[in-house]
């Protein structure tokens, strides 16, 4: 009802309808299992959620991307499995593609790795990656994140630096040495 009455204001300006939504995070709806206090169990009451923004997904032809934390017990895993996604298995269910990044924490240098452990549509991936003091995640070859998880203290890796490091690692596996 709200992404309705947006998209009608929208359209009386002469602008564009939202085409994308983007929610953070879903447990804080009314009626979720995290919020609600009935007795409803969590997949049903994450079902009514889910249903809704499946119908703004589908009927009115809206991207959504719900953000979420995964379950406590993997906070600190470099991986994220797709049964730890959530607070609710309907969430795996309902969704057409989960996205996931871990953490290393064997050290300060905010590594991690991303993974797509769902893809209704394609294929499932894993990608090895550093997050920059500026925010920019930027993907590395699993030799490069193998290399920067031995080191033992914080670094300030600007863009520069990894692509630097990428072009090195690239030129010692094709057997180049400068």
């Amino acid at each position: 009802e709200f992404i309705d009455e947006e998209d009608k204001k929208l359209v009386a300006q002469g602008k564009d309808k939202i085409k994308c939504c983007i929610i953070d995070y879903d447990a804080g709806f009314e009626g979720s299992g995290a919020s609600s206090t009935g007795d409803a169990s969590m997949y049903s009451s994450y079902g009514a959620i889910y249903d809704k923004l499946t119908e703004l997904s589908i009927v009115r032809n809206k991207l959504v991307i719900i953000l979420a934390q995964p379950k406590i017990a993997v906070y600190s895993n470099e991986e994220i499995p797709l049964e730890m996604i959530g607070e609710s298995s309907r969430k795996i269910q309902v969704a057409d593609v989960v996205i996931t990044r871990g953490k290393f924490t064997g050290n300060q240098n905010n590594l991690g790795i991303f993974t797509i452990p769902k893809n209704r549509h394609g294929d499932l991936d894993k990608q090895y990656s550093i997050r920059l003091n500026n925010g920019h995640f930027k993907i590395i070859p699993k030799g490069v994140y193998q290399m920067l998880k031995q080191e033992q203290e914080k670094k300030y890796y600007t863009e520069q630096d990894i692509d630097t490091m990428i072009h090195q690692y690239n030129l010692q596996q094709s057997g180049i040495h400068l």
